[in-house]
């Protein structure tokens, strides 16, 4: 078995990283589209809107992927700009049903597509946050 080292790795970790979250997401049927698939659409849609609307439009989209979204609590919010659709970045606490808190945990949701992904859901998240929202 031959070793990538140097960027070719870097490369190929990241695309692995991106692929499995990817999978991830559809496997877990948390996978949803906007009416605006196209890019330039996309970008029309969210260009001029602020970055505190940005985070509210993000968060209220998670509240409703989420179970109880309406008693979650999120801290850390960010937006990265720097990928096709902005990526809402930050930990969310999500009270479940007759159980404690399960306490924060990263999230990772792209804005345009609908993917989110939790960090409790793979072994692959640190990779995704680090492509994503480092």
């Amino acid at each position: 078995m031959r070793l990538i080292h140097g960027a070719q790795g870097w490369c190929l970790a990241v695309f692995v990283g991106f692929v499995a979250f990817s999978g991830l997401c559809q496997a877990s049927g948390s996978l949803e589209k906007t009416s605006n698939e196209d890019g330039n659409i996309q970008e029309k849609k969210y260009g001029k809107i602020g970055e505190d609307e940005l985070i509210s439009q993000g968060v209220s989209a998670v509240r409703k992927l989420v179970e109880n979204g309406d008693k979650a609590s999120f801290r850390h919010l960010y937006i990265n700009h720097d990928m096709e659709n902005p990526i809402l970045c930050g930990e969310v606490n999500q009270p479940v049903t007759g159980k404690a808190s399960s306490g924060y945990q990263r999230f990772v949701h792209d804005m345009g597509t609908g993917t989110l992904g939790f960090e409790n859901e793979s072994t692959a998240f640190p990779l995704t946050w680090q492509v994503f929202c480092d």
